[in-house]
């Protein structure tokens, strides 16, 4: 019983739901690739965020001040930078305001404008200023990852931003515990370190501390400043990752869906050195070379790194163990709070999804250097997490380099003391993360993208009439069939498929085995009387001016069928060949111009063949757009001959040619498509799933509109009917359109759930079916 219970449970990790779809054959049974989409929205339904895995990281607050005896007030004043600081406290003092609220802020206007605490400490220090004080606080993290399509779709909806009850109770994370214990043992020894590419720079002065470096600068050297460490209470939040073409493609932005609390948006972004950054070519070149030897040595695939890490800013698990120069930085900042109950989320767009005070959109609103420096990092915590935190900070800072505390709430003097506050502001992860994230990387390369193509080839074939292509080469099949069985001499059956045989460079014609055996056979009968009589010149002198015929209308055959020629077979060889020939004698000239005459019906005459096209139309139709136009009609290569179309020849050939025939092969359909129904299911699950999203749009939204359109007509008539006393006739009429209850009840579930941001125009037309 209790092994029962436990394969009825859904899987804890998106590994171990991985791993049980190994063995399912998603490209030849649309069953199997309905099983996925049912396991993975049950995963992602009924799978609490709190059973799900948490990684420790975390947010780094770095407060450098200068004292106030290395500078005069003068100098403070005239400074025209914007300052960090006073924008916290400003935000902080006046969060009572509906616009203070709802305001974004970027730490700065550009990105090579980056503030470098430690860099500003070292120049103090080397003009003979007292040494700056370094004041960190630590906000550990205890972290949720999305980055599949569905975790990515539904994010905190319907979930509780909160610590699991196993970590409540923790105040120091691990990682932030064995980072400080570490640096301790380490810094004594190392006051240089050597960067991934050879660049070596003091101590102090690097840009951005590598992973989990949050706690371990508490033991600087002292010659540069002075460290002051202090670690917040843990907080919990959910790192999104995007990747890079759907970043170029459409932006970065998040809205509210369905989430139950106010959250905080930190758009966070992998930043490089000046040093080793994209303005440096070689660096450039070098990051490019790690990257392939990662790719030949089998450790990650290429795609992997251009679609999630063109950075390599997280490196394979099984590679080895390298320290990497990206800081991964806030970029920017912003919050979302809950829709209320009355806004529909497909009224975002409109005047009542404007509401004062409240922000339901969220997108990083600084600009960044390139797509590959683009804030795809996204980490959502609990509401006034970041801006109380770093109004702390300043405060802890400023009362311990001696200032007074109280300058704060004087307007301001507070916003003058905190002018000389430089913040640097940056995310940690740690090693567990990393691998995490890589993995779910390496899933949607190499699963998700996988099944994105499944439901692609799927969407296609259930959108194409299948019945009428069927139906359309039937009767040709069997009128070649029929002229084929009448033949009790080997000739060539419906069931051997024919080949497409290359005459030249240029020409093409389809054949049957049948067919290319006995060419074959009559070529080589030609080629042995060539090589038997050919020292009888005499005789071929003689009856040279017999063939002088035969050999100019052999040339002179191409140019009279070019037309047909290019549309559907090039005369062959084979009979030019044979028609030449020259023989020695009146005996056995009789017997190889029969013998030509016969190869030359057997190659000349082409029967007709379904589903195949001529050699310049495969040719023309080499653009992948063509392709998609002419995808699912149907195509004929219509019979024809090469050669003399004599009376004998048209009769003792096996291809029967007729004005009807010919009339009933088909360019286009000669009725509306038949396609199949709409499969509810499968645009209910990709759509709730974010999978497949592109191809099911493509397919199904217009089929969707014009027969819910219908249905909602119908449903009126039928309305109608019923009050004039006819309800019986409307029904029968329209009883074969109507919707299935069960996909009725599927869709209004689909539109009714505020997770999901659907089209207004289809979001109406359901609700109102389900009102008729």
């Amino acid at each position: 019983m209790n092994s029962l219970v436990a394969n009825t449970m859904p899987p804890k990790t998106v590994f171990d739901l991985v791993k049980s779809h190994i063995s399912l054959p998603l490209n030849r049974d649309y069953a199997a690739l309905k099983r996925v989409l049912r396991d993975w929205h049950r995963y992602s339904t009924q799978v609490p965020l709190h059973s799900k895995p948490t990684f420790p990281a975390e947010l780094v607050i770095a407060i450098t001040r200068t004292p106030p005896s290395s500078h005069s007030k003068d100098n403070r004043k005239k400074s025209n930078r914007d300052s960090t600081a006073s924008r916290f406290v400003a935000s902080t003092e006046s969060s009572a305001s509906p616009t203070a609220r709802s305001r974004r802020w970027s730490l700065w206007n550009r990105r090579d404008a980056v503030p470098t605490s430690s860099g500003e400490g070292a120049a103090a220090t080397a003009q003979g200023g007292e040494r700056p004080l370094v004041y960190r606080k630590v906000v550990p993290l205890h972290v949720w990852t999305a980055v599949l399509p569905w975790e990515m779709q539904r994010g905190l909806s319907f979930s509780d931003l909160a610590l699991p009850s196993s970590l409540a109770g923790g105040s120091v994370t691990p990682v932030a515990r064995e980072g400080h214990e570490a640096q301790q043992k380490t810094d004594a020894l190392k006051e240089e370190e050597e960067d991934l590419y050879g660049v070596v720079t003091p101590a102090g002065v690097v840009s951005g501390p590598p992973a989990c470096a949050a706690t371990r600068t508490s033991a600087q050297s002292p010659s540069v400043h002075r460290t002051l460490t202090s670690i917040t209470p843990p907080v919990p939040a959910m790192l999104f990752l995007a990747d890079v073409p759907s970043t170029k493609a459409h932006g970065i932005g998040f809205w509210s869906g369905a989430i139950r609390q106010p959250i905080d948006v930190l758009f966070i972004a992998p930043t490089l050195p000046t040093s080793v950054g994209p303005t440096s070519p070689s660096f450039q070149h070098l990051r490019e070379q790690d990257g392939r030897a990662a790719v030949e040595d089998n450790l990650v695939s290429q795609q992997v790194l251009k679609k999630y890490f063109p950075l390599h800013e997280m490196h394979p698990p099984s590679a080895p163990a390298a320290s990497s120069s990206v800081t991964f930085r806030l970029h920017s900042f912003s919050h979302l709070d809950p829709l209320p109950p009355s806004l529909h989320p497909s009224r975002l767009g409109t005047t009542e999804g404007r509401t004062t005070g409240l922000s339901f959109t969220a997108a990083p609103d600084a600009p960044y250097n390139s797509i590959k420096e683009a804030p795809r990092y996204i980490l959502e915590t609990p509401r006034h997490t970041l801006q109380p935190a770093v109004t702390a900070a300043l405060l802890e800072s400023r009362s311990l380099l001696g200032t007074k505390a109280g300058a704060v709430g004087n307007g301001g003097q507070g916003q003058d003391e905190d002018q000389d506050a430089s913040i640097d502001l940056i995310v940690s992860l740690s090693d567990a993360l990393r691998k995490d994230i890589f993995a779910k990387a390496q899933l949607c390369v190499e699963y998700v993208t996988l099944l994105e193509d499944a439901i692609a080839h799927y969407a296609r074939e259930l959108n194409m009439d299948r019945t009428a292509m069927d139906g359309a080469a039937n009767p040709i099949e069997d009128g070649d069939a029929s002229a084929d069985n009448a033949q009790g001499d080997g000739s060539p059956g419906t069931n051997e498929k024919p080949i497409k045989v290359w005459l030249s460079e240029h020409e093409s014609r389809w054949m049957t085995p049948e067919e290319l055996r006995r060419a074959s056979q009559a070529t080589a009968d030609v080629n042995d009387s060539k090589g038997n009589h050919g020292g009888d010149e005499g005789a071929c002198d003689t009856d040279e001016h017999l063939y002088e015929a035969p050999r100019q209308w052999a040339s002179e055959v191409p140019n009279r069928n070019e037309s047909c020629a290019e549309e559907d077979v090039v005369a062959s060889p084979v009979a030019a060949n044979t028609i030449s020939t020259v023989m020695p004698s009146s005996s056995s000239s009789s017997t190889a111009m029969s013998a030509a005459q016969a190869a030359a019906q057997a190659a000349g005459a082409t029967p007709a063949q379904p589903d195949a096209v001529s050699a310049a139309r495969s040719i023309s139709l080499q653009s992948p757009m063509l392709r998609d136009e002419t995808e699912g009609r149907p195509s004929y290569l219509a019979p024809s001959f090469v050669g003399r179309h004599e009376s004998s020849t048209l009769q003792r050939s096996s291809v029967v040619l007729s004005a009807d025939k010919l009339a009933r092969y088909p360019k286009t359909h000669s009725h509306m498509p038949q396609l199949p129904p709409v499969d509810y299911e499968l645009y209910d699950l990709c759509t709730r799933l974010g999978v497949g999203q592109q191809a099911i749009l493509y397919h199904y939204h217009e089929r969707i509109l014009r027969e819910w359109r219908a249905e909602l007509q119908r449903r009126r008539s039928l309305h109608s009917s019923d009050r004039r006393g006819i309800g019986d006739v409307a029904e029968g009429v329209s009883a074969s359109r109507a919707i299935d209850p069960a996909d009725v009840q599927r869709m209004v579930a689909l539109v009714r759930d505020r997770s999901l941001q659907l089209a207004p125009e289809l979001v109406s037309l359901v609700e109102a079916v389900a009102a008729a």
